[in-house]
């Protein structure tokens, strides 16, 4: 019963504009590597069931379209419908 091989993500995360200044960015990128070196963010995501998954900013929009590819590809094997 169910869909034992379909795999569901989901992703939390901060994101800007495109045009958003790089000395804004870079200090976005800073506060975000701090946060997630902080063992009290990590103890606090671990009841959650949630995992740290580092992906370096410039390589976040192929991890989107790879993990969108691959449910897309369940969806229509397993033939589920979306309305």
């Amino acid at each position: 019963m169910g869909y034992p091989t379909l795999i569901m993500n989901s992703w939390e995360g901060l994101f800007v504009k495109a045009d958003m200044p790089a000395d804004i960015l870079n200090k976005i990128k800073t506060a975000s590597r701090e946060i997630l070196a902080d063992p009290s963010y990590l103890s606090a995501m671990a009841p959650t069931g949630m995992e740290e998954w580092k992906i370096p900013f410039d390589t976040v929009q192929s991890a989107f379209d790879d993990e969108a590819k691959a449910f897309a590809r369940d969806a229509e094997e397993l033939k589920i419908k979306f309305d």
